[in-house]
């Protein structure tokens, strides 16, 4: 599994030469102010539905041309130079590396094996449980000393 690494970049040569993308935290300030206490999920859903807004939030905020930050980049401004579907893994990838520090694709992999995993955790819960329901000499003890005999009137008065 990757590591993150908040200081990757995305390469984005179309935007001029030497440019990269990465959202900052002003970027996502933008974005927070914008779009109110969701914005972290609407961006992403609006990124993966090819928003040009919040394209233009992240190509103004995230392009940068040896260190420094072009503000003069938008969607109108990209046009002809790549095609939608690479603005938007060039926006997607520049969001989740300022995020989190890996690019989309990795922290859709790393979503995927967590969910994988918590599946997979309550499967053997339930197996457990249908087990334990199904052969109850085979449950854990019930009995205060540890044996398998259900606890009696005279325990409690121990």
């Amino acid at each position: 599994m990757t590591q993150p690494n908040t200081l990757r970049r995305v390469a984005f040569p179309e935007a001029g030469e030497g440019c990269e993308l990465l959202l900052r935290f002003p970027g996502f300030a933008a974005l927070q102010n914008h779009y109110g206490a969701q914005w972290f999920n609407h961006c992403v859903e609006a990124l993966l539905r090819m928003d040009t807004e919040v394209m233009n939030i992240v190509l103004a905020y995230g392009v940068t041309q040896n260190g420094e930050i072009k503000n003069d980049m938008s969607f109108a401004t990209m046009d002809g130079r790549c095609t939608l579907d690479r603005l938007q893994t060039a926006c997607l990838d520049a969001f989740t590396l300022g995020a989190n520090g890996l690019t989309w694709e990795e922290h859709c992999n790393k979503v995927d094996e967590a969910n994988k995993k918590a599946i997979e955790e309550a499967k053997r819960a339930g197996e457990a449980e249908a087990e334990a329901e199904a052969n109850p000499t085979t449950a854990p003890a019930a009995g205060l000393d540890g044996s398998k005999s259900k606890p009696t009137a005279s325990d409690s008065l121990l």
